[in-house]
C-alpha cells in the first residue's frame, strides 16, 4: 500500500473500486476480470490485495473491513488484545512515542491513554497508520523519520520488541 493508493482509496473513485471490489467474485483473476472494465488496472491490483488482507486481518482487528495494510506490516502488527494489555502499562505518562510504528496497532491502543507520537522511517507506514488511527477515531502525531538519528520528546518509548527489523 503506497501513499498514491491511500489517497486514491480515500476519493469517490478509490470508495467506489473498493465497494466494487467487496462486491465482485471472491477468485481473484475474476475479481480482477469485473474491475478491469471500470477501474484502473494498477488501482484494482491494489485494491484486491487490500482486500486480500482485510481478510486475512480479521483475526487481530475488529475493524478490518476499514483499515489499510501493507504484508508485511500486517505480519509483525499486534493484534488489538495484545496492543490493548501492552497499552495498559502506560497508563499515568501523557505522551507516548511509539518508535517505528508500523501499521499503528499499538499506538491506537496507547491512544486510549496518552497523547501519541508515532514514528517509522517508511512514509507509507506513517500513512497507513494516519488511515488506521482514523479508523478507530484516534488522534495520533506521525512523523516520518529515521529512530537511529531521531527520537522525539515524550514521557514513555513504546517499541514492539517482537520486531525483527527496523521498519
Amino acid at each position: 500500500m503506497t501513499l498514491e493508493d491511500l489517497r486514491y482509496f480515500s476519493s469517490p473513485p478509490g470508495q467506489a473500486l473498493l465497494k466494487a471490489a467487496a462486491e465482485a467474485p471472491e477468485d481473484d483473476l475474476k475479481r480482477l476480470t469485473v474491475l478491469r472494465k471500470r477501474f484502473p488496472a494498477d488501482r484494482c491490483r491494489a485494491a484486491v490485495t487490500l482486500l486480500t488482507l482485510r481478510e486475512r486481518a480479521k483475526l487481530k482487528f475488529s475493524r478490518a473491513s476499514e483499515m489499510a495494510f501493507d504484508r508485511e506490516g500486517l505480519e509483525q502488527s499486534s493484534g488489538e488484545t495484545v496492543a490493548t494489555y501492552r497499552a495498559k502499562r502506560f497508563r499515568g505518562f501523557n505522551r507516548i512515542a511509539d518508535l517505528c510504528c508500523g501499521i499503528g496497532g499499538d499506538a491506537i491502543a496507547l491512544s486510549q491513554h496518552a497523547s501519541v507520537i508515532t514514528v517509522d522511517q517508511n512514509p507509507n507506514r506513517v500513512a497507513i497508520t494516519g488511515w488506521n488511527a482514523r479508523v478507530y477515531n484516534r488522534s495520533l502525531q506521525s512523523v516520518c523519520a529515521d529512530v537511529t538519528t531521531w527520537i522525539p520528546d515524550a514521557e514513555a518509548i513504546f517499541l514492539d520488541p517482537s520486531r525483527r527489523k527496523h521498519n
